[in-house]
């Protein structure tokens, strides 16, 4: 009782597979990025005023 495996076969599940791969990196990288953005804004809302002010300079001169 051996296992066949048609051509078709093969070809859907290649097919799967890469769809799926495709779909797992798309939703970590929009977990990844919203994460990070979530770091990010705590971090700002600890820093002093200074510190916000210099980036606001720097971000201006960059424009």
């Amino acid at each position: 009782m051996g296992l066949n495996i048609s051509a078709i076969g093969m070809i859907v599940a290649v097919i799967t597979g890469l769809g799926s791969f495709w779909l797992g990196r798309r939703i970590s990288n929009k977990w990844r990025a919203k994460r990070q953005a979530q770091q990010e804004a705590a971090k700002r809302a600890t820093e002093s005023r200074q510190v916000l002010r210099a980036r606001q300079r720097q971000q201006q001169q960059k424009r």
